[in-house]
């Protein structure tokens, strides 16, 4: 299963378990009549993030479920980021404007940032991304080489 699938499906469950623990909590909050400040402190920021996470990533989930996705193709260029342990891309889609990480542990194999710089980093690409219909959610990506038309990367 793509790795940006799992995250998002985790990042939404997260998201509904801390929606729960917040009713846990309000629960709680009436029963007891000690540390009422502490508490309520607790169950507005567990129920902010819970409803950050789960609500954020509810639009999306339609798109996911019914697999409705859309492939946004034309040029693009990369942008080495080295802030991350090792180091990451950030691709641009020229055309639309429209910026994908990658992280080369958790999407990129392990010989995918080597042929990306064979080329030149700082080359234009021809790019064919496989997104949400609402564009939130990276599935799958393909780099060709805009000269020959070669296939460099393939993957999720």
């Amino acid at each position: 299963m793509n790795s940006n699938i799992v995250m998002y499906y985790s990042m939404l469950i997260i998201g509904a378990l801390l929606l729960l623990v917040t009713v846990r909590l309000l629960i709680e909050l009436f029963k007891t009549k000690e540390h009422k400040g502490a508490m309520l402190f607790l169950i507005i920021l567990v129920g902010f993030m819970g409803s950050l996470l789960f609500f954020g990533n509810l639009p999306t989930l339609k798109y996911v479920l019914t697999k409705d996705y859309e492939v946004i193709k034309g040029e693009c260029v990369f942008e080495m980021d080295s802030s991350h342990l090792g180091f990451s891309f950030d691709m641009k889609m020229l055309d639309t404007n429209e910026d994908y990480f990658f992280a080369t542990d958790a999407e990129l194999a392990f010989d995918e940032p080597s042929k990306i710089m064979d080329y030149g980093i700082e080359n234009t690409f021809y790019c064919e991304v496989t997104v949400t219909k609402d564009h939130e959610l990276k599935i799958h990506h393909k780099i060709y080489d805009p000269d020959t038309g070669k296939l460099i990367i393939s993957g999720e």
